[in-house]
């Protein structure tokens, strides 16, 4: 009976034996897509890991505020210290791996002197954006300036220096798209910027 069964339902039973094997191949290839996402993600996940690690280690006094991409896609691990003296804001990510190799802003508390009135605020010492032209420094300024603003201080201020006079057009273009005022002396040899808050 059964053999009489297998033979009348011989083209059923392959019929039914092809969609299930296609079944199954599909399922496997779902499945080794979601294998690969799954991998993926978990080297990103381990990447972030490894990137906070690090900032815990070469930083331990910098507070991690953010996380924004960049122009090239690169996620960045927005940190911020401030000190008596110092307001920094610091920049990690997969291409900056040393502590002398972070884009950053590098400032310092000060308060003004012989006004009637004393007033705070941040003198920014130097900027090292390590890659021009992808947003690190409009993310790191971003930052800098709201974390002034959340410190109470009146202005942020600063000096361009004649070393970097060969680009100052483009200097000029950054601090002027934040709002900061900026000039320069006859020679266009050095300058000053200034932001009110």
């Amino acid at each position: 009976m059964k053999k009489l069964m297998k033979l009348i339902f011989r083209k059923e039973l392959a019929n039914y034996d092809i969609k299930y094997k296609e079944f199954i191949r599909e399922k496997e290839e779902e499945n080794q897509i979601k294998i690969k996402m799954i991998e993926r993600e978990s080297k990103k996940k381990y990447e972030q890991y490894r990137l906070i690690k690090r900032i815990f280690d070469i930083d331990k006094g910098s507070k991690i505020v953010g996380m924004k991409n960049n122009k090239n896609n690169e996620e960045l691990i927005i940190t911020e210290r401030v000190t008596d003296s110092c307001v920094w804001v610091k920049l990690y990510g997969r291409s900056y791996p040393g502590a002398g190799h972070l884009p950053r802003i590098m400032g310092s508390l000060r308060k003004t002197l012989g006004e009637p009135k004393l007033r705070t605020y941040i003198k920014i010492d130097d900027i090292i954006n390590i890659d021009d032209n992808i947003g690190n420094g409009s993310i790191m300024m971003e930052h800098y300036i709201k974390l002034a603003k959340s410190l109470g201080v009146e202005y942020i201020s600063g000096l361009l220096s004649e070393v970097d006079k060969d680009h100052f057009e483009r200097s000029e273009r950054f601090y002027k798209k934040f709002g900061f005022e900026v000039s320069f002396n006859e020679n266009k040899t050095n300058g000053s910027i200034r932001l009110d808050l």
